[in-house]
């Protein structure tokens, strides 16, 4: 095939149920450059493996997938398919999210292309939640939140700045140079969260940019790594949240008073998860990142400690939520 422009990256494990439509949003963009879709997959079980190879029997010009005979996880995962690419530029869209804007990918590279002080783009989205079927166009517009016009590293780390993966285009060599800078950031499983870090690094080498449109729809499924049935696996997605925020602060030499903010939001995740897995051992290193607690604070440090004090607080947890004790 002709030299892409473009890279379309997907990432994907276990997500039958939507990866063809995914796939598909990305065919029916309408460019007048050629792109590529690299599709790292890391071997499914569920028939996904399958289905985005059967694609790329189909398009052969257009899709590549990436995949090894194991698992390898999902940082090596995103990563492999990182390098893979060939691009000037780089888009992404997640596993189980649309592009639903045949004009998307067209757009925002030419956006970049006439704004060489520009290293990323982003946009708008619809929120769309599968259990209940409910659509929320234009999410950010719809809920009065504004995008800062230049987004800094600590408006993206405290959330000033709402990045949706599935609406970024970037500049594939800033890419390149920010994830092999860090292997333990990226190449490591350590982190949960994967893409922050990057949108992070790239608003600290060059400028980002806000398109206020909505291009793509975010899937919110009734299991996945922010909600779950599974209480502990949400506590520790978000601890694992707050330890890559402090991680990133202290990496960047941000001003101590935020520095310590980050530190104060880890040791509370810390505590929280130590109270309902009573884990001593981290109760006290939530201790020690909290330094002075508050009442509610220490009733659940010592709740990590002792077992009674842990079922009374429980208890209490229960009736405040007007859940049945049996």
């Amino acid at each position: 095939m002709e030299s892409p422009l473009a890279s379309v990256r997907i990432v994907t494990y276990n997500q039958a149920p939507y990866i063809a439509r995914v796939i598909e949003s990305i065919l029916q963009q309408q460019t007048n450059f050629p792109f590529e879709l690299v599709i790292g997959e890391d071997c499914s079980t569920d028939g996904t493996r399958e289905m985005v190879l059967d694609y790329q029997k189909r398009y052969p010009d257009i899709i590549q997938v990436i995949t090894s005979d194991r698992n390898i996880g999902a940082k090596l995962n995103n990563y492999r398919a990182h390098k893979a690419c060939k691009g000037k530029y780089i888009a992404y869209c997640d596993g189980d999210d649309i592009w639903h804007s045949p004009g998307k990918l067209q757009l925002q590279v030419d956006y970049l292309e006439t704004h060489p002080n520009c290293g990323m783009v982003f946009s708008d989205c619809d929120y769309h939640y599968v259990t209940s079927g409910k659509t929320i166009e234009s999410y950010f517009k719809s809920i009065g939140f504004k995008q800062p016009e230049q987004p800094d590293g600590l408006s993206i780390l405290k959330g000033q700045c709402r990045i949706t993966t599935s609406t970024v285009c970037a500049r594939l060599n800033l890419v390149f140079h920010i994830i092999d800078s860090d292997p333990f950031l990226y190449q490591t499983g350590h982190f949960l969260m994967g893409d922050t870090p990057l949108w992070l690094e790239l608003s600290n080498v060059s400028q980002l940019h806000y398109m206020d449109q909505s291009m793509a729809t975010r899937f919110f499924l009734p299991e996945s790594m922010t909600q779950s049935q599974d209480g502990d696996k949400v506590r520790r997605f978000w601890l694992s949240n707050a330890e890559m925020c402090l991680y990133m602060a202290e990496k960047h030499n941000l001003p101590r008073k935020d520095i310590e903010s980050f530190r104060h939001k880890l040791g509370r995740s810390e505590l929280y998860l130590a109270f309902d897995e009573q884990d001593k051992a981290l109760g006290r290193l939530a201790k020690q990142h909290l330094q002075n607690l508050n009442l509610r604070e220490t009733l659940y440090y010592w709740g990590t400690r002792n077992r009674m004090l842990n079922r009374i607080l429980k208890i209490g947890q229960r009736l405040r939520k007007g859940i049945k004790i049996h």
